[in-house]
Parts: C-alpha cells; sequence; structure tokens
C-alpha cells in the first residue's frame, strides 16, 4: 500500500544511494524526467544540471524553489539514516501549481474558521489629527515588511489597526491569525504557536496539530499582548524573526515559513528589558517600526463622532431610524 501511494503521488520523489545513484523513482518523476519504469537507474544521466548542482551542493533541502524550464517546484531532500549510517537520500519536488491550489484552498478554509482580517483603514473613525499622523505612519509601514509594534492602552483599538495594516499590505489575500498572548495558559502557549507532532505530549491530539505560524505562512500574525510571553516562547519567536524558522513539539528537524509579524502591548516593553523579564534582542526585533495610539481622551475631537457612530450602529441593529444628536 505504501509502494502504490508513493508511486501515485503528485510529487515526484527520487530516492539516490549513497553514491548519489537514482534507485528509484515514482511515476511523476519518470513523467518529469522523461525514464521508464525499468530505466530508473540510469535516471541520473537525465536530471538537469540545476536539480543536481542544488542535491550535490545542500546536505538537507527545505522547501528550496527550483525552475526547471518553464516549471516552478519546491524541492525537498531528507537523508535517509539506519543508525548513524547514512544509505543515502529521499528527493521530492512538489509542483508549485498544484501547491497554490491547495493553499487557495486552505486560504478558503481558514475564511470559514474567520482567520481572516475584516477591517481596513476606512473603518477607524476619527476626525483627531493624532490618530490621522498614526493611520499614514501606519500606511507606510504595510507596504513594507517589516516587524511593527503597536503600542497604547487596552481598548485603543490595537487590532483594528493591525488588521487594517494586513488589509493594506501585499499579503491581503493572505492568512490574518490573531493571538492574545495573555488569554493562552503558559503551558499551552508554545505548542498553540508552533504547534505538535503526534504523541509531543499527555493530551496531545492524535494526528498533532498546526501551530499559529504555520497557519499564517505568507500571511501575517498579530500577537496581541506580547508583553506577556514567557522567556522561553520568547527565544523561539526571536528565531522565527531572524531566520524564518522554528522547531514543533515532538519535531526536531527545523521548518520553515513566511510570516510578517505585527505585536501589540500596554505595558512599557522597556521597562521589561530593564527589569529582565523581555529579550532586549527580541525587543529590537518586534519595533522595528513603532506605532503609538493615543487613548481617547488625548482625543477628544472624536468623541462626538464615535458616539454617533455606535448610536446609529445600534440603531441600525434594532431596526430603528438612525440616532441624531
Amino acid at each position: 500500500m505504501l509502494n502504490e501511494y508513493v508511486y501515485d503521488s503528485p510529487a515526484a520523489v527520487l530516492a539516490l544511494d549513497a553514491d548519489d545513484r537514482v534507485v528509484y523513482c515514482n511515476r511523476r518523476a519518470q513523467v518529469l524526467f522523461g525514464a521508464d519504469s525499468a530505466g530508473f537507474v540510469h535516471l541520473r544521466a537525465q536530471l538537469p544540471e540545476r536539480l543536481l548542482h542544488l542535491i550535490h551542493t545542500e546536505e538537507d533541502i527545505s522547501q528550496h524553489p527550483l525552475t526547471l524550464g518553464e516549471r516552478d517546484f519546491i524541492v525537498d531532500k531528507a537523508a535517509v539514516l539506519l543508525g548513524e549510517e547514512r544509505l543515502g537520500y529521499l528527493v521530492t519536488l512538489q509542483d508549485e501549481i498544484v501547491l497554490k491550489s491547495i493553499e487557495t484552498f486552505f486560504n478558503k478554509h481558514l475564511r470559514e474558521k474567520g482567520l481572516y482580517a475584516k477591517h481596513v483603514f476606512s473603518d477607524i473613525q476619527h476626525v483627531s489629527e493624532s490618530m490621522s499622523r498614526c493611520i499614514r505612519m501606519a500606511k507606510k509601514a504595510a507596504v513594507t515588511d517589516y516587524t511593527i509594534l503597536i503600542g497604547g492602552e487596552s481598548g485603543t483599538g490595537k487590532e483594528l489597526l493591525a488588521q487594517a495594516i494586513h488589509n493594506y499590505s501585499g499579503r491581503k489575500n493572505m492568512p490574518f491569525i490573531a493571538v492574545n498572548c495573555a488569554a493562552i495558559s503558559e503551558s499551552l502557549l508554545e505548542s498553540e504557536l508552533f504547534g505538535y507532532e503526534e504523541g509531543a505530549f499527555t493530551g496531545a491530539k492524535k494526528r498533532g496539530k498546526l501551530g499559529y505560524f504555520e497557519q499564517a505562512n505568507r500571511g501575517t500574525i498579530f500577537l496581541d499582548e506580547i508583553g506577556d510571553l514567557e522567556l522561553s516562547c520568547q527565544v523561539k519567536l526571536l528565531r522565527v524573526l531572524q531566520d524564518q524558522t522554528f522547531e514543533v513539539l515532538g519535531d526536531s528537524r527545523p521548518r520553515k515559513v513566511d510570516v510578517r509579524v505585527v505585536s501589540a502591548t500596554n505595558c512599557n516593553l522597556r521597562e521589561m528589558v530593564a527589569g529582565r523579564t523581555f529579550r532586549e534582542d527580541l525587543f529590537y526585533r518586534i519595533n522595528l517600526i513603532t506605532i503609538h495610539l493615543p487613548a481617547l481622551r488625548e482625543r477628544k475631537d472624536d468623541i462626538p463622532l464615535l458616539a454617533r457612530y455606535f448610536a446609529d450602529k445600534q440603531s441600525e441593529m434594532n431596526g430603528l431610524p438612525a440616532f441624531r444628536f
């Protein structure tokens, strides 16, 4: 059954021995490289030079993009070990067109679960100059890929601004995952952020779980109340920001991810850094751009507008005429 599954896999699968000779290829690889089922031992002579170069120069390959002819592929290569002896390698090439169709389906699934950004900048009701300055700065930041730290008291609209930034960026059609770091217990936070494999700990789901970072791949992850992250999680988050890799609980192999991180806090992170409860290196990683949202008492010009907006919204929900001041 396993042989039939691998042979009919939509990904091209090649097995190489310790001398880099091809000893197995599945149906997709035969079609891709023009070999018949009896001639796969000699397939190495038919492999494209770019693929051979990649196989020879990289010990392990994870999600490496490669163009062959007019088609794009994602290449993975993993060593096959027996104890400490290396028997060879397993190489897979996945067609990017197939991966994009899977990604489209997955993004649709995330939208159905509500894991997307609903708000845009025009949803932020304001007339005050202080809020206008924040929005102008947020728009400039949104078109970059820099990490953003949003500061402000509770209730100032930090997640609303984060959603608007995502929908103004080049990642707007990708997932937006919001995580409240203060609402998840310390014991579960790491597994929720980075996921886990089956059997990683007592009570783990049978098939493991995809973490928030992998769910947000190619999109944006919003880490609210980031000041509540434990130091152990801060180390992992720092690694993601530095080289876009992380490890899933129960799996020591690093995984790559392409995620834009937007954080928010109502704490003074500089004081937390001085008190050694927040890592200094992480602090400088997450606030390449800092936006501070003013409290409502600091933008009193917006109070009549907001009062009218929420009154009209409540009237609309109750089927009543719009309220007039």
